[in-house]
């Protein structure tokens, strides 16, 4: 290369920095016309069951709000890994914990907004106001327990509630503050105003038999007084034979079953 083409070469490098900065420059600015254009051109439009929706999420935010104050009236301590002490879950293992259960699950589902999602489902089933429905649920879900019910209020449905004590690790697995006593803790507040109907002890054949004895005497001491019918059949055919019957007996019209948690009976 002589030494006029090596100048020209060498000033070509200097000259493509400048290039590329205009480029740079042209592209900033189409991106934001681009973003300008998409803003104003932007309509907000609000989901069709919108007001429902919003009202069964500050209901389900409400009585969470209340059980969190209710466990610290209570004494009962915030387990570590509830890490934003919402007081929804609860702790690794007790007494009437039943099976395995994800921790992650368990902080996904403090969300009052899952009671949207069930005004949604719910629409989605063709289940409107008056309708019958049926919950089936275990402590292993409390959040989402509150939630179903907090969307079942909104919707006014007429509601048959089974509920068993037992739960999953990070559930509602404190012995004397099971879900069956933050739903009759809320239903006393007038939170709720649907109650549960049926309780039974749960695990592994609903008859909590894997309870120490004195937690099972206490639990249904609690049943007992409410005054809310108990259930404890073992037998999963009859178990299912008699929580069928009952469904119908009070809701002879049902349109829908929701299973909340990992009951074994409701599937």
């Amino acid at each position: 290369m002589n030494i006029k083409n090596f100048t020209v070469a060498r000033r070509r490098v200097k000259r493509e920095p400048v290039y590329i900065t205009y480029l740079f420059i042209i592209w900033a600015v189409f991106l934001i016309i681009a973003v300008a254009l998409t803003i104003r051109m932007t309509k907000t439009v609000k989901h069709r069951y919108y007001n429902e929706q919003i009202e069964a999420a500050h209901l389900a935010q409400t009585a969470m709000e209340k059980i969190k104050e209710r466990k610290k009236e209570l004494g009962i301590p915030f387990p570590n890994v509830d890490i934003y002490e919402c007081g929804m879950i609860g702790d690794w293992t007790s007494q009437i914990t039943t099976t395995s259960g994800i921790i992650g699950a368990k902080r996904t589902a403090v969300n009052p907004d899952f009671a949207a999602v069930y005004i949604d489902m719910f629409k989605e089933a063709d289940v409107n106001k008056g309708d019958q429905i049926a919950l089936i649920m275990s402590g292993s879900f409390p959040t989402l327990n509150i939630s179903a019910m907090a969307a079942a209020q909104v919707l006014d449905l007429d509601v048959c509630i089974m509920s068993s004590i037992g739960s999953s690790t990070f559930g509602a697995n404190h012995e004397d503050f099971t879900f069956f006593d933050m739903a009759e803790y809320l239903y006393s507040i007038g939170i709720f105003t649907n109650r549960i109907d049926y309780v039974s002890f749960g695990g592994s054949n609903d008859d909590g038999a894997e309870y120490p004895s004195e937690v099972r005497n206490n639990i249904l001491e609690r049943i007992n007084k409410s005054g809310i019918p108990f259930l404890c059949e073992s037998n999963l055919e009859k178990n299912v034979k008699q929580r069928t019957q009952l469904i119908f007996d009070k809701c002879p019209n049902v349109k829908l079953l929701v299973s909340v948690g990992g009951t074994l009976v409701a599937m």
